[in-house]
């Protein structure tokens, strides 16, 4: 192999990884600018004017005793914060504001919201993903490899629900390809009966009943859109159970039939190609 060409590409990676580390810089200074904006204009002062000589109300609010006279709010100094951005890990400092009462003040910040740890921009690459049909298991490696951070399952689905708007697909309207599945789930039902607790609390009794999910996927290879067609509740995976579901697309015919489930699902509808996984 040619030396010039592995050294170019490690030249490129070692360019590419000094360019995100002074984009990061970068980010984080502008964001700690902009907040500090933000500080200067919810208390209607710059930091070196006297708060006594201001005499207007804020929308900054104390969370102990309600004020929001912007003479009672002064700077508290700042504490670290960091947000996942695209161009990777950011940390910064956000300014902290009390109250003369010595409560803490609650800033109605642009470009930040309370809690937030993924910025808007990592949010809405997590929503493409999620309309190429992405696993979250997918998203969580490509979050560690261009942005070297790790995102936990959990929060990846919470803001995966979050922006994801689901397409308007019918049964009616069959795609091309459609998968169907089973998934197990198990669910607590009311027994009627009740027990007390270690606090001798009444409690009601609860028993597990496992219970089968049909599902049914449609895809669009062409607009690689891909919608839940429909699902159902099953005692088991049985050709009845699964009859009853596909009866609900009898009048469908898709080209491609996928089945992820029991080979009992003999009941695909006419002029489909059936396969399984």
């Amino acid at each position: 192999m040619d030396t010039r060409i592995t050294q170019r590409g490690y030249g490129i990676k070692s360019f590419l990884s000094e360019l995100r580390v002074k984009l990061a810089e970068t980010a984080s200074q502008m964001i700690e600018s902009r907040l500090e904006a933000d500080v200067t204009m919810w208390l209607h002062r710059p930091a070196c004017q006297r708060r006594s000589q201001v005499s207007r109300q804020s929308l900054a609010r104390c969370q102990r005793c309600g004020s929001r006279r912007a003479r009672d709010f002064m700077g508290n100094g700042w504490r670290k914060r960091e947000c996942l951005s695209i161009y990777g890990l950011l940390r910064f400092r956000m300014p902290r504001v009390i109250c003369s009462c010595g409560g803490s003040v609650s800033i109605p910040f642009t470009i930040l919201r309370r809690h937030q740890r993924i910025w808007d921009d990592v949010t809405e690459q997590i929503g493409r993903w999620a309309d190429c049909g992405l696993s979250l298991r997918q998203m969580q490696t490509a979050i560690g490899e261009q942005m070297s951070a790790q995102v936990g399952l959990r929060t990846l689905n919470r803001n995966v629900q979050a922006v994801r708007i689901a397409p308007a697909l019918e049964l009616t309207s069959c795609p091309p390809v459609v998968m169907v599945d089973a998934i197990w789930v198990t669910l607590l039902e009311d027994t009627g009966k009740t027990q007390k607790d270690s606090r001798h609390r009444q409690r009601p009794v609860k028993a597990r009943r496992k219970v089968c999910v049909l599902v049914a996927l449609g895809l669009y290879p062409q607009s690689q859109r891909w919608g839940i067609l429909g699902w159902q509740l099953a005692e088991d995976e049985s050709r009845t159970a699964w009859e009853s579901f596909l009866s609900l697309a009898k009048h469908s015919s898709p080209r491609i039939l996928v089945q992820w489930a029991s080979p009992s699902i003999q009941t695909a509808p006419p002029k489909a190609d059936t396969g399984r996984l």
